[in-house]
């Protein structure tokens, strides 16, 4: 496991052009499985519920849209290989081709961003989203693994970790054992 502790910090936090008085986690002591690159906090977009241990705080972008500093409540992340966009408020038309799919949250009881999962693909290593043709969505060579009992999942830009049952971690170790053994460390003994 991955994690950090510290202290809550209120200050006023600036992010592009937009400014507000905020409490966010400021890092004291951290787990060596934490990934932790130049980062002195985490700064929390989950849902309020998420947002209490122990006291409750309000998440950064609850306070944005309680101030007025964004035009609609929705921010949206593109993650890529050396770094990334985060888009608060809006969306980034700039960021991506096509159109984009709206999937809905299934229960959102517990405060985690939970959605149904129909299927999951694997691409092959050299596949990239260029290699999409015409109105596909995935890549020609995708291929499905139907995993069993893996049908919901939790959108979490904020973990490492992946769970899943001990049938469906079978079913992954073993397609990435007969695929993908040519990735550095990957097929050891102890992957």
């Amino acid at each position: 496991n991955s994690g950090a502790s510290g202290v809550l910090v209120e200050a006023p936090l600036t992010i592009g052009n937009i400014s507000v008085p905020a409490i966010f986690g400021g890092i004291l002591d951290d787990s060596p499985r934490f990934e932790r690159a130049e980062v002195d906090g985490i700064l929390g977009l989950a849902f309020k519920k998420l947002a209490c241990s122990p006291g409750c705080v309000t998440p950064f972008f609850d306070t944005l849209v309680q101030h007025g500093k964004v035009e609609k409540d929705m921010f949206g992340i593109c993650t890529a290989k050396n770094g990334g966009v985060l888009t608060l408020g809006r969306i980034d038309h700039s960021l991506y081709d096509g159109e984009l799919t709206y999937v809905n949250m299934y229960r959102n009881d517990r405060g985690y961003y939970d959605i149904r999962v129909d299927d999951m693909y694997v691409l092959n290593p050299n596949s990239t989203i260029a290699n999409i043709q015409g109105d596909d969505q995935l890549p020609k060579d995708a291929q499905p693994l139907h995993l069993p009992n893996f049908d919901k999942a939790i959108v979490d830009s904020g973990t490492t970790l992946l769970i899943v049952t001990r049938s469906t971690y079978d079913k992954l170790r073993s397609h990435f054992l007969s695929s993908y053994c040519h990735v550095p460390h990957l097929c050891s003994e102890r992957s």
